[in-house]
């Protein structure tokens, strides 16, 4: 099996079981606190809850994230600063997980609450 192999057949079942979200890049200017975003993307993705949420709490769902590297393009693997909005509804990242197969990115899962 090759990487490449592994991208299609990724790319496969987004396209068949996805949506799509977009990506943000941000920056803090350490002077004044401000976040701005630098870069934006659509990007098609797999997104799952972790759990069912629970409507009288206050905590946050977690969101896990599955992107292909061939929806990322020039964005590149997402930090944990960066921010990710899923139907409309902002969410930090806060877990990064590339997968490399060959040397070379596969597939990147994130960890989202929000």
């Amino acid at each position: 099996m090759t990487p490449q192999t592994l991208i299609a057949r990724l790319d496969k079942a987004i396209a068949g079981f996805g949506q799509s979200i977009t990506l943000e890049r941000t920056a803090v200017d350490t002077a004044t606190g401000a976040i701005t975003v630098t870069e934006q993307i659509e990007a098609p993705a797999f997104v799952r809850s972790t759990a069912p949420q629970d409507l009288l709490s206050a905590a946050t769902p977690a969101i896990r994230v599955t992107l292909s590297p061939t929806g990322l393009g020039s964005f590149g693997v997402p930090g944990r600063d960066d921010r990710i909005t899923i139907d409309g509804n902002p969410s930090n990242v806060e877990e990064v997980g590339p997968l490399y197969y060959g040397g070379q990115l596969v597939r990147v899962n994130l960890l989202a609450r929000g």
